[in-house]
């Protein structure tokens, strides 16, 4: 099948990557969780703004942890897509085909004795959005008012120096600015004010990456809402909008584990890489996102063609991307989970872990040494040495 996003100039051939981690058996490595560099790696540019750089908190399998889903998953709810998009947004529907003999281990499952296991994909989805770089800030229209469009630029600014430097006073200004940009833009000015909750769904969002504070994780959903439905398609914010709120989705799938929420950002993503021009810098972003969804939808449904289409969004968004650019090396990474994702779980040929073990000496070389994608990468290197053992 072929990845749920629209069509793009043929990609180039990129390595693959491995799946999310759990615990494993005596004396193996654990699998890391997929998350997008917990913050850099899943989430699009076209969604909300990332937070600042700090180490990706360990994923945890306390007692308290959900259930790993059971091999063969039953159909998880799913999420139907508006009719416009139905040909390039399929929902996952239907029951995966056998597993096999390698995928015997459900991710997250005990596995069997000499076997390594792959790791829970539900904690890692949120993290990696977390910190995903923010679509460009769109410039108002002349129908937004100046007074409004001078507001919004100075939250702007805000969040990027919280982004730079984690001033956690530049994100509460960047806030409440963005909140008096709002309510000072007219009653029927609904671009200036869907311009505003736009931008406060991606504050709010960075604010509760960095609290945990579930109220405004609830806020920053219920403004990219309101966003969306304030600006039409043909509007500059709409596919920042659209990302925005799929992003902040994201992050309350991470914590209700609602199929309905994932398919719903999937289909929010593939809506922004569909309006989009071609060439549009955040569209490489975009695909990134829609290929982590569908690793985190792949490994939670034990869908392989999911999986799959993981591995092409991967592909795809690594193509257009620029090598210069500091997204590139969490995308080799990304790319390299969700080939070992797809080895462990779709019976693929041992060159997919050859090639996820390339995109991971790849990503390495270009990460700074602090960035929080490196342990990860780590984790999926030893990950990938159990699986050849285990051959």
């Amino acid at each position: 099948s072929t990845p749920s996003a629209p069509s793009r100039p043929a990609p180039r051939e990129q390595p693959s990557s491995p799946a999310p981690g759990a615990m494993p058996a005596a004396g193996q490595p654990r699998l890391p969780l997929p998350s997008e560099n917990a913050t850099r790696l899943i989430s699009p540019p076209g969604t909300s703004s990332p937070a600042p750089a700090q180490p990706a908190p360990a994923p945890s399998f306390s007692a308290a942890s959900p259930p790993a889903p059971a091999w063969p998953a039953p159909p998880q709810p799913s999420f139907t897509p508006q009719p416009a998009l139905s040909p390039q947004n399929p929902a996952p529907s239907g029951s995966p085909p056998p597993a096999s003999p390698r995928a015997a281990t459900p991710p997250g499952g005990m596995p069997a004795a000499g076997q390594p296991r792959l790791p829970q994909p539900s904690e890692g989805a949120t993290q990696l959005v977390a910190r995903a770089p923010v679509a460009q800030a769109p410039a108002p229209s002349a129908a937004v008012p100046a007074g409004v469009a001078q507001k919004l630029g100075a939250a702007e600014r805000l969040r990027e120096r919280y982004l730079e430097t984690g001033d956690a006073n530049a994100l509460t200004q960047a806030l409440a600015v963005s909140q008096d940009a709002v309510e000072s833009a007219p009653a029927d000015a609904s671009e200036a004010r869907g311009l505003g909750l736009s931008l406060r769904c991606v504050l709010l969002r960075l604010a509760y990456v960095r609290d945990r504070d579930q109220v405004k994780l609830g806020e920053a959903v219920e403004a990219g809402r309101a966003a969306r439905s304030l600006l039409r398609p043909a509007d500059p914010g709409f596919p920042r909008a659209v990302n925005s709120l799929a992003a902040a989705l994201q992050e309350e799938y991470g914590q209700t584990k609602d199929a309905a929420i994932l398919t719903e950002a999937l289909a929010l993503y593939r809506e922004g890489a569909r309006l989009l021009p071609e060439g549009h810098p955040d569209i490489p972003g975009l695909y990134s996102n829609i290929g982590n969804v569908l690793m985190t939808q792949g490994l939670a449904d034990g869908n392989p063609r999911l999986l799959t289409e993981a591995v092409q969004a991967g592909r795809e968004a690594l193509g257009m991307s620029d090598p210069e650019a500091p997204t590139f090396g969490p995308r080799l990474a990304h790319l390299g989970m969700a080939l070992v994702a797809h080895y462990a779980n779709c019976d693929g040929p041992p060159a997919e872990l050859d090639e996820a073990e390339r995109l991971f000496n790849e990503a390495l070389a270009t990460l700074a040494p602090s960035h929080a994608v490196r342990g990860q990468i780590q984790s999926y290197m030893n990950g990938i040495n159990a699986l050849r053992l285990a051959q």
